[in-house]
């Protein structure tokens, strides 16, 4: 057992907890977006479980209920990148063609 912090009043609390014993936000779900950039056409998978097609401008959102690896493939040319993501993040992440072929991840604001 490990101790998180609560993402809304940042009490400890085990990461086993379903909830914050005091505020009762859920513990350990967040969400990761993908948002797709320059022209790409990517297919998005969860532990290698299809979770949809990207193409530049569009977002898709995958909870972080679990640690899991997030790849991203190129469909022109089937170039892969892949991240490993932590139970509970939540965040932004740009994905670009690479100029070779392939994908790159980039921070989003």
């Amino acid at each position: 057992m490990a101790l998180v912090k609560c993402v809304e009043c940042e009490n400890e609390v085990s990461d086993k907890a379903a909830a914050c014993p005091k505020c009762g936000a859920p513990i350990g779900v967040g969400e990761v977006t993908v948002v797709c950039l320059g022209g790409i056409d990517i297919s998005i998978y969860k532990n290698d479980v299809f979770c949809g097609r990207g193409v530049q401008g569009n977002e898709i959102t995958i909870q972080t209920d679990s640690d899991f690896s997030l790849t991203c493939v190129e469909n022109a040319n089937g170039g892969r990148s892949t991240l490993v993501i932590n139970k509970g993040m939540t965040a932004r992440i740009g994905v670009k063609a690479k100029m070779l072929g392939g994908v790159k991840f980039l921070d989003v604001e």
